[in-house]
């Protein structure tokens, strides 16, 4: 089985080749990449990048609607200004990543996106073996699955959420522990 890459590890760092032709060799891929999220229990995972996986092309996949959808070549065409989450004060869900174990942030992006990807058919809940079953689609996608979209497509261009965690001046938290109550603590990271 494929294994998740961790920071610091230069394929994160680094623009991802497009994919030329969606193929059985690219389908083994996405199955594999699959298996990893499917895996993927402490913490659950929402999405995986294939840089994530050593494997340099751009394609991730994605838990939208309770269903893990690939995405190949993906390109955000449009993007609302009002950001997810609202500036509110309220607790909000923190970011994390696969590759960056322990450590989450705030990071507020755009609250839709319009993404042009070769996928599958949102109606189809597997990943299919044949090719024939991926196209081009243009879908429009609000709130936390923008949010899982957006920090994936990062990847593919070299970037991890503790950028923006910084640029919007954020606070990175790292988990410490767990309380009686076995829940989550958290300590805050020192950003220099």
């Amino acid at each position: 089985m494929l294994k998740i890459i961790s920071a610091p590890n230069n394929i994160l760092r680094q623009t991802l080749e497009p994919v030329g032709k969606v193929n059985s060799k690219i389908i083994k891929i996405i199955k594999d990449m699959e298996l990893v999220l499917i895996n993927q229990k402490n913490p659950p995972g929402v999405g995986l990048a294939a840089n994530q996986v050593g494997i340099n092309l751009r394609l991730f996949l994605a838990l939208i609607d309770g269903y893990i959808v690939p995405f190949i070549n993906p390109e955000i065409i449009k993007k609302s200004k009002e950001l997810y989450p609202p500036q509110d004060g309220k607790n909000h869900l923190l970011e994390g990543c696969l590759s960056l174990h322990g450590y989450y942030g705030l990071v507020r992006r755009p609250k839709w996106i319009i993404l042009k990807a070769i996928t599958i058919d949102p109606n189809i809940p597997n990943i299919p073996n044949n090719p024939s079953f991926f196209s081009l689609h243009t879908q429009k996608y609000t709130n936390f699955p923008a949010q899982i979209i957006q920090h994936e497509i990062d990847h593919l261009n070299g970037h991890i959420f503790v950028e923006h965690v910084i640029a919007q001046k954020q606070k990175l938290y790292k988990i410490r522990d767990q309380d009686r109550k076995g829940k989550t603590v958290f300590e805050e990271v020192e950003l220099t």
